[in-house]
């Protein structure tokens, strides 16, 4: 069998395994439109488990009782009989983490890009969790060995073969190095490439043939979202890009003294096993108390979101993945990091239109924040200004009113990217993710230390960032920069003038006019005209018929089939008629889907 063969079968076999899974789980309708609803386990009794846009996905919201009350659980395991009345949302976390890796992390992903998903569903896949049993150490070691190329009593001087910490994708051992330093070792479990390419290539192929097959998908821009999400977990995998990222911070915050990044160990160091300092200290999840731990846990978190803050304004490349288990609290009074295989990068221009957009929400000004806003968006030019100049009214006094909870900002930038899906306003998935960071940050910062307020924090680096796009230095930059991309334009000119004005006047001047994104109404036309077409020609044979059944003259065995004819143009007719009928069903809850 060969090699094609082999990967096809191996996607084969996990559909009918995705598919068994959505539908225990009763939310059968996410494989819309897609090759996985041919391995549907049943029948199902109503339209809307098939038919129906999967909102979940796009981000319009729930329907509780639509799709969900097709499902009929006889023949479904106990455990989903149980649920089956469960929150939807907490049956999409449910079926993900029972399809394994690839999928958990496609939901964790998910979860950072609330304009895409219902603020809903993405609190519920923030609690995503990997239930899986630690591999024996046996396999783990062979891994390990495979990998660096040597034992491990070769490679190390002590290897302790009890993990600190287990994950669907990885392990992770304390060991000691030869010169005595302690060190982390994460290794990768078996097989897990293999399975994740997978589930990874069906993900890609069946975006691809739901953007190709349904609207919604090409309105979502479903392939293009799903191949950035598979091109971050594809270097997830990959840990000689995670120890790059660890060198990077390592690299700009070595002269600060408040924070510490493990130094990766490149010789013990491969694409399946990552060696790096061991951070000694206690974890932000384990921090109860400033009192039972003696940690001060206010100046803990001012290091953190300061750091941070450095990262994205400085740097514009920060720690995507911020929560409490990856900062601790060192001995030494340092702030350790880890886990660096999910890290962002945003633009200059970006970076500064969110922090202008902050300080806009900081000094309450709804028109500030509109045009903050308006400037990292792409809007339809149907948009109206004022009421989306209302509604930032309405989110700013939403701040305003809620202030002291413990999830102020992070439910105001919930509201800001609410906000942006109402008015289609189509915000750079780097924006969503670094807002939806901070948001996540500021749950972490208040989770260590109940009293802290991350936006005042802010404030002095925003204030400090647009004090330092408008100083004289960033001035001469801008000038030098336009000056260095119009000095090729000012120099073709005088010739390319001349040449225009020369043929303008010997008449040969032309213009060009090439319409796009016309597909659709040519597609469309063409069908009304063959519609068309279908219906004289029917319309001629039901006339032609009709008239020869009614001669008497003729024989019987002429009028029976010229009655057998005339049956079935009336059946055609019917056909055609409920066609377009269903057609013009589609479009009605398109059009109302849309509107919402």
């Amino acid at each position: 069998m060969s090699k094609a063969q082999t990967r096809r079968g191996r996607r084969w076999h996990r559909y009918r395994e995705i598919a068994h899974v959505l539908w225990e789980e009763r939310v059968f309708s996410l494989s819309r439109g897609s090759e996985i609803e041919s391995h549907a386990p049943g029948p199902v009794t109503a339209d809307d488990a098939l038919v129906c846009p999967p909102d979940d996905v796009a981000g319009y919201g729930f329907d509780e009782a639509g799709a969900d009350s097709a499902f009929a659980v006889a023949d479904h395991p106990e455990e989903a009989i149980d649920e089956k009345h469960l929150p939807r949302q907490v049956r999409i976390r449910h079926a993900l983490e029972r399809l394994g890796p690839a999928f958990v992390k496609l939901g964790q992903i998910l979860s950072t890009r609330r304009d895409l998903i219902d603020p809903a569903l993405a609190a519920e896949l923030t609690k995503l969790q990997d239930h899986v049993p630690t591999v024996p150490w046996e396999e783990m070691a062979g891994i390990l060995e495979q990998e660096l190329g040597g034992s491990v009593e070769e490679l190390y001087e002590s290897f302790d073969s009890e993990p600190i910490a287990s994950a669907s994708i990885a392990q992770v051992y304390k060991a000691t190095l030869h010169d005595g330093r302690p060190v982390a070792v994460k290794v990768q479990r078996p097989g897990v490439i293999e399975v994740m390419d997978t589930d990874l290539d069906i993900l890609v192929t069946q975006a691809h043939f739901i953007v190709e097959r349904t609207s919604w998908g090409r309105d979502q821009n479903v392939a293009g979202i799903v191949d950035d999400i598979v091109r971050v977990l594809r270097a997830e995998l990959d840990y000689l890009h995670e120890a790059r990222n660890l060198a990077r911070f390592r690299e700009a915050f070595v002269e600060d003294h408040d924070v510490f990044f493990p130094e990766p160990i490149w010789d013990l160091t491969s694409r399946r096993v990552l060696t790096m300092e061991y951070v000694e200290g206690v974890p932000g999840s384990r921090l109860e108390s400033d009192r039972e731990t003696g940690i001060d846990t206010r100046r803990m978190v001012e290091v953190g979101v300061d750091c941070y803050f450095r990262q994205i304004l400085d740097l514009g490349f920060y720690h995507a993945d911020p929560h409490a288990g990856n900062l601790f609290a060192m001995p030494d009074g340092r702030v350790g990091f880890v886990d660096f295989g999910r890290v962002a990068a945003v633009s200059r221009s970006n970076r500064g239109a969110v922090f202008e957009l902050l300080l806009s929400v900081l000094d309450d000004d709804p028109l500030d924040a509109t045009e903050a806003l308006l400037a990292m968006a792409a809007a339809d030019p149907t948009l109206d200004v004022a009421v989306l100049q209302t509604d930032m009214r309405r989110v700013l006094s939403l701040y305003r009113e809620g202030q002291t909870r413990p999830d102020a900002l992070q439910r105001t930038l919930q509201e800001l990217l609410s906000l942006t899906r109402r008015h289609r306003l189509a915000l750079p998935g780097e924006i969503v993710v670094l807002m939806t960071a901070m948001g996540v940050l500021e749950g972490v910062a208040r989770q260590i230390e109940p009293t802290f307020d991350l936006l005042e924090a802010a404030r002095p680096f925003a204030e400090r960032y647009v004090v330092r796009t408008l100083g004289p230095q960033s001035w001469a930059r801008e000038i030098t920069r336009a000056f260095r991309r119009y000095r090729r334009l000012l120099g073709d000119l005088p010739v390319s003038l001349t040449r225009a004005l020369r043929r303008a006047s010997e008449g040969e001047f032309r213009l060009a006019v090439r319409p796009e994104h016309y597909e659709e109404l040519i597609r469309g036309l063409e069908e009304v005209a063959n519609r068309l077409a279908f219906a004289l020609l029917l319309s001629a044979f039901v006339l032609a018929f009709a008239y020869v059944s009614a001669q008497e003259s003729l024989p019987d065995w002429i009028q029976v089939i010229a009655a057998v004819i005339l049956v079935l143009a009336a059946l055609v007719a019917i056909i055609l008629l409920g066609s377009l009928l269903l057609a013009m069903v589609r479009r009605f809850r398109e059009n109302r889907r849309r509107r919402k």
